[in-house]
């Protein structure tokens, strides 16, 4: 289980960080100072972010994988989120590691 923990929290940290860093900037470069929550993240964030939580809950629902399963791979996805929501906070209060507005306006639109 502790494998299992490890390789899907570095999977989706991993993944998490360039999305992260992208919507920091989109945040950072909002020109209020007071950003609403729902602004944090764009159409195509938000597409995911539905696709994920019903995937999560129709192989729950459907017992498509064994419990055992679930019980290791949500504490290292819980764990990728959770240090995705500090890197945004850190960023909005100007502690963390953020992208450029262009830089995060051409991740926008594919590119690196």
């Amino acid at each position: 289980m502790l494998a299992v923990m490890a390789v899907v929290f570095v999977a989706f940290g991993l993944m998490f960080r360039k999305v992260s860093r992208k919507h920091a900037a989109r945040i950072m470069a909002h020109p209020r100072d007071r950003v609403s929550f729902i602004r944090t993240f764009d159409a195509k964030g938000y597409l995911v972010i539905a696709i994920m939580m019903g995937g999560g809950i129709a192989l729950r629902a459907f017992n498509l994988v064994p419990l055992e399963f679930i019980g290791s791979f949500y504490p290292g996805l819980g764990t990728a989120l959770a240090l995705t929501g500090v890197t945004l906070i850190a960023a909005r209060r100007g502690r963390g590691p953020a992208l450029s507005p262009s830089k995060a306006s051409k991740l926008d639109k594919g590119g690196k």
